[in-house]
C-alpha cells in the first residue's frame, strides 16, 4: 500500500521528516503545511485545505506548543488516519483519552540498536541503579538559525531541556517502568541567551525500586548521550550518540559497536512501523501522555537554580 503523506510544520525537523518519507517506497504523495513559500513539495498555508489532500499519514512537526490545539483540529477533520505527533506530544498534560485517529509520539532512541539490545540484556534482571545524560550546545542544534530565536529558547514555543530532551526519560520509562521523580534541579546555569531552562537533574525511583538519575543541559560543547546502568549480574556503559556500548554479564565483558547504522536509519524504523500492520516499539498516545505526567511531575518537585 502506498500512503498520502501530511507534515505540519517546516522547520528543522519538518524539513527531516520530508528528506526521509519522500525517499520511503511506501510514500506515494507528500505535502506540507507551512506559510513559507518556494518549498520543494506543495504546500498549504492553513491545516484545514489539507482536506482535499485527504492524507493517510499526518507529522506534527511544529513548536510544541502548538500541537495540542493541532491534535485537536486535525481529529476534528479527520478519522482513520495515522497521526505521529514530534516529541513531546505536548508542553503540559492534557487529560485526553479518546481520539478517532490513531496516534504515535516521535521517540526514535527506541529504534536505537543499542536500547534495543539493553532491552534484551536486562529482561529478568535486578537493575539497582541508572544514570542517563545527554549534553550538547544549542547554538549549534540548527544551521542558518540563531539560537535565541529558536523554539528551544522560548516558553511560549515549548522550549527547555525537560521537553527538548524528553528522549531520555521516554526510553527510561520504555526501559524500566515508570518512574516517580522525588527530587528534580532546573534552572540557567550558563550565559545562553535564552528564556528557558538550560539545565535539570532529576532522581526517582521506578516500581521495582531502581535508583534513576538523569542530566540534561544546553551548554555543553562536547556533545554526549549516555546510559550507565548496574544491577544483580550486569553493568552496562552505552555512548547513544556514537552506537556504541560496553557490556559485563556475568563477569563475562564485551564491547558492542553498531556505529555503522545510517543517521537516519531510526526515524526511517519509526515511519515504517507506523506505517506497518505491527508496532512493536514506537511510542503510542498512552505512553507519550503518561511521559507529561512524569514531566510535570519533575516541575513540581523543582528546586529552581
Amino acid at each position: 500500500m502506498k500512503f498520502k503523506v501530511l507534515i505540519i510544520g517546516y522547520g528543522s525537523i519538518g524539513r527531516r521528516h520530508a528528506k526521509i518519507l519522500s525517499a520511503m517506497p511506501q510514500v506515494e504523495t507528500l505535502c506540507v503545511v507551512s506559510r513559507q513559500t518556494d518549498l520543494p513539495f506543495k504546500t498549504y498555508q492553513q491545516i484545514e485545505e489539507s482536506i482535499v489532500f485527504d492524507p493517510d499519514y499526518i507529522i506534527i512537526a511544529n513548536n510544541t506548543a502548538l500541537h495540542y490545539q493541532t491534535l485537536k483540529q486535525l481529529d476534528h477533520l479527520f478519522s482513520g488516519k495515522k497521526i505521529l505527533v514530534e516529541k513531546p506530544i505536548f508542553d503540559q498534560y492534557y487529560p485526553i483519552s479518546q481520539f478517532k485517529n490513531q496516534i504515535w509520539v516521535g521517540y526514535n532512541l527506541r529504534f536505537n540498536p543499542i536500547l534495543q539490545m539493553i532491552k534484551k540484556e536486562i529482561a529478568h534482571r535486578k537493575i539497582w541503579a541508572v544514570q542517563s545524560t545527554c549534553i550538547s550546545f544549542l547554538p549549534h542544534w540548527r544551521k542558518n538559525i540563531d539560537y535565541r530565536n529558536s523554539s528551544s529558547a522560548l516558553k511560549k514555543s515549548g522550549g527547555g531541556v525537560l521537553l527538548d530532551l524528553s528522549h531520555e526519560l521516554d526510553y527510561l520509562c520504555w526501559l524500566f517502568g515508570e518512574i516517580a521523580i522525588e527530587d528534580t534541579r532546573l534552572g540557567q546555569l550558563s550565559n545562553l541567551e535564552i528564556e528557558t531552562e538550560d539545565y535539570a537533574m532529576l532522581q526517582g525511583c521506578t516500581q521495582q525500586q531502581t535508583q534513576v538519575q538523569v542530566y540534561l543541559n544546553y551548554f555543553s560543547k562536547i556533545a554526549s548521550r549516555q546510559l550507565v546502568i548496574d544491577g544483580e549480574g550486569i553493568s552496562i556503559k552505552a555512548d547513544l550518540l556514537n552506537l556504541k556500548a560496553e557490556l559485563n554479564r556475568d563477569d563475562q565483558s564485551m564491547n558492542v559497536d553498531l556505529s555503522t547504522m545510517p543517521k537516519d536509519r531510526m526515524y526511517e524504523l519509526l515511519h515504517a512501523e507506523v506505517l506497518g500492520s505491527q508496532s512493536r516499539f514506537a511510542c503510542h498516545y498512552s505512553d507519550g501522555i503518561n511521559l507529561m505526567k512524569v514531566i510535570d511531575q519533575a516541575r513540581n518537585k523543582c528546586l529552581s537554580i
